[in-house]
């Protein structure tokens, strides 16, 4: 039976209507394709972009916590070099206490004299013997008498002229002992208690100051 005109059109209708979805489902399709990709090509942007941003962190991180730890260091080694001066300065002072303390004892008039008597044994040029004002003042007489029985002793050993001492107030002993200057011979001699004082603290420096060197170097690793 042929088909009347309203079913030609329904069927013309129905064709062109399924080509249409067959079409808009391609143009769909190609549509979330790209918008797909756009997504993707944004994803891998905003992933690239946050990497970035967390390397910069990461680095401002590490920049400041170098400095964090620089800082930490020179602190400690401040610390550090505060407690090796205030060791060497606390040795100092409590040498410098019990060498204060012999040079007010009964022992260290024999101690002056014998000294004196030992550098200058059997000298043929002049001295000037330099004590601290208050040794000259007290020992003076003690010193010279003694240099001269040594050399009335000892007078068959030489065959110079016996030397002369004096005996010189010096204001730059502090402590006590004795300098030896001989101009004639062009000889120094520094046995004060200052000089010892200060070859102790050169001596507890070389002691002291390695070992605060080697903690510190520890710090760094």
């Amino acid at each position: 039976m042929p088909l009347t005109d309203n079913e030609k059109l329904m069927r013309f209708s129905d064709e062109v209507m399924s080509e249409a979805d067959a079409e808009a489902a391609e143009i769909l399709a190609r549509v979330r394709s790209k918008y797909e990709s756009s997504m993707e090509q944004g994803k891998l942007k905003i992933d690239s972009e946050v990497a970035v941003f967390l390397d910069n962190e990461m680095k401002k991180v590490r920049r400041a916590s170098a400095q964090q730890i620089t800082i930490a260091n020179t602190k400690a080694r401040g610390e550090i070099l505060r407690f090796q001066e205030k060791l060497l300065s606390d040795i100092s002072a409590e040498v410098k206490n019990r060498l204060d303390a012999f040079a007010h004892s009964d022992e260290y008039k024999d101690y002056l004299i014998n000294l004196c008597r030992d550098v200058l044994a059997e000298q043929t040029v002049s001295f000037a013997i330099h004590l601290s004002e208050n040794d000259a003042n007290k020992y003076k007489y003690d010193i010279l008498r003694t240099l001269d029985d040594y050399q009335a002793a000892h007078a068959s050993f030489t065959e110079y002229s016996a030397p002369v001492y004096s005996v010189i107030p010096d204001k730059t002993i502090k402590i006590g002992g004795a300098k030896f200057i001989s101009v004639e011979g062009g000889i120094f001699i520094d046995e004060t208690l200052d000089e010892n004082l200060n070859r102790q603290h050169e001596r507890f420096a070389e002691l002291v100051v390695p070992a605060m060197r080697e903690i510190m170097q520890s710090d760094k690793h």
